[in-house]
């Protein structure tokens, strides 16, 4: 098969995890070299991770600055 670009093959992965034809922690495994439980770890802990980084800030903090 012709090897895909990188933007093309991470919208394909996506599409494939949106499908239900793999999971990230597959991917992850696949792509690191871990095994499979390992990899739910990381995806896990990237999960609330990336959940904590969306969660608005408190009253009176602003993240762009300013007044």
């Amino acid at each position: 098969p012709m090897p895909a670009d990188p933007l093309h093959e991470s919208q394909a992965m996506k599409m494939m995890i949106e499908m239900g034809l793999t999971t990230p922690a597959r991917e992850l495994a696949k792509i690191d070299g871990i095994s499979l439980d390992e990899a739910r770890v990381q995806v896990e802990s990237m999960r609330a991770e990336n959940g904590a980084l969306s969660d608005p800030p408190p009253p009176g903090i602003s993240l762009v600055g300013g007044s």
